[in-house]
């Protein structure tokens, strides 16, 4: 058996998020703006939607390959996170 590709930096709880923001190309220069306004009034998520992220991470990432990641401290509840 051989490993497949690992991700040392993946934002799982921002996974979901992903999914429902506008998919138009960030803006060249200083993406703050771009990404306050299309991440940060998502911020607030339960945490029944943290493990929904973290499964579908986690699917996504199997099916393309990944065998492991690592989330780099931006979930809130990491035993959310372990339960998965």
């Amino acid at each position: 058996m051989h490993p497949g590709f690992i991700d040392l930096h993946y934002h799982a709880t921002t996974y979901l998020i992903s999914k429902l923001i506008d998919d138009t190309p960030v803006p060249t220069g200083d993406a703050g703006p771009w990404v306050a306004e299309n991440y940060g009034r998502f911020r607030a998520m339960e945490d029944e939607d943290q493990y929904a992220s973290c499964i579908l991470t986690g699917l996504d990432m199997l099916k393309n390959g990944f065998t492991m990641f690592m989330d780099p401290g931006t979930i809130d509840e990491p035993d959310v996170m372990a339960e998965v």
